[in-house]
């Protein structure tokens, strides 16, 4: 995946770079929350582990970190 490796700082600037991000607005990051490609990562197949939390938790937790500003912590 193309977020493996990533420090949180390098993880958020990509997220927002429309440049890294596939050309992408904040709107449209908070639209793509409910995209296919993004709820896959809930679809278990075989041998797949799900995520810590819902993805209704993931959903909240990303549009309140866009609308407060998309802050990339600190770091290289």
């Amino acid at each position: 995946m193309i977020f493996q490796g990533r420090t949180a700082n390098q993880l958020a600037r990509q997220l927002v770079n429309p440049k890294t991000n596939g050309n992408k607005t904040l709107q449209q990051l908070k639209e793509h929350a409910d995209d296919g490609l993004v709820k896959a990562g809930w679809n278990m197949g075989e041998g797949r582990t799900a995520p810590p939390i819902s993805h209704e938790e993931f959903k909240k937790a990303w549009l309140t970190w866009i609308e407060k500003g998309a802050y990339a912590p600190k770091g290289k």
